[in-house]
């Protein structure tokens, strides 16, 4: 098995974002999966490594279905064996799909953003209460 160097280890990420698989990146790379698993597990920069790769492999992934969306997929017509043309299709499903992930996202990132203006605000209001009572026990 080879040892895991920096190299290695980018080499690894690059892989696993690209093709969302341990068992290929790890084989690309030479290092079992179970020392990758535990390298995860033990070194928490490596873990936020790991996770960021697999976020670019979703980006990677989110870009081909708007590509296919957006673009279609070029199918082959054939008559007697022969190609004679070819079709361009476009799926409502995978639209779909996408449209689905898109504002599971969007209510995320607004559920996210909400929940820390809440913080935001109740932080502000419990400094002005503190800030209040700091003036009354100055004031006496």
């Amino acid at each position: 098995m080879t040892v895991m160097n920096p190299a290695n280890i980018q080499h690894f990420l690059r892989t696993l974002a690209k093709s969302r698989s341990v068992v290929k990146a790890s084989r690309a790379v030479g290092i079992s999966q179970s020392t990758l698993y535990l390298h995860r597990r033990t070194n928490p920069t490596f873990r936020a490594a790991w996770a960021e790769a697999l976020d670019r492999g979703d980006e990677l992934l989110t870009q081909e279905a708007m590509r296919r969306v957006m673009a279609g997929i070029e199918h082959p017509v054939f008559y007697r064996g022969e190609k004679i043309a070819s079709v361009r299709r476009y799926s409502d499903a995978l639209l779909i799909n996408l449209l689905k992930v898109q504002l599971k996202r969007r209510e995320d990132r607004q559920a996210r953003e909400s929940a820390e203006k809440a913080t935001k605000d109740e932080l502000a209001e419990i400094l002005e209460l503190i800030d209040g009572e700091t003036r009354g026990i100055h004031q006496d």
